[in-house]
């Protein structure tokens, strides 16, 4: 209900319609935290758009002092998509080795070393294998109805 003299909020966010004026870029560490803060700079080295505030923290603290910092104007304009290597993340206990398998008993991922000194015994299966019946799992599709259901949603709040 409409309350006499109160202003609706304006609307400060943008929908991608092909043009570079209706693409807005947010703070990835304000998003993080779930608020949707427009981007002003970049940290090439965090490759990480940042608002006002994270921008000018992001000069003050010691780990990222040294980042090279881009403003406004010299900042990508499109969001940077993080390279996904085709490998795994590297064993703890052996640091030569990648985790290609999944221990069910453990509910861990381990390196090849791991499952013949530790998990022999287990149900152990190799993740790229484990991974492929993912694509075709009945789940995923029903997350991806639900996620195309939620963007209709979306859309039909933002006409608003």
């Amino acid at each position: 209900m409409e309350v006499p003299g109160k202003q609706k909020p304006k609307k400060t966010f943008s929908v991608s319609r092909g043009s570079a004026e209706d693409f807005l870029l947010f703070c990835i560490p304000c998003d993080r935290d779930g608020a949707r803060v427009p981007a002003k700079g970049y940290c090439s080295t965090c490759k990480e758009h940042l608002c006002d505030t994270c921008y000018k923290h992001h000069k003050k603290q010691t780990p990222s002092r040294h980042h090279i910092l881009l403003d406004q104007d010299s900042m990508p304009t499109t969001p940077i998509v993080p390279i996904v290597k085709d490998e795994f993340d590297s064993c703890d206990d052996h640091e030569d080795e990648k985790l290609k398998f999944y221990c069910k008993e453990h509910d861990i991922v381990v390196c090849s070393v791991c499952v013949t000194l530790n998990h022999r015994l287990c149900n152990v299966e190799y993740i790229p294998k484990l991974s492929k019946h993912i694509l075709d799992s009945e789940e995923l599709n029903e997350i991806m109805a639900e996620m195309k259901a939620l963007r209709i949603i979306i859309k039909s709040q933002i006409r608003e």
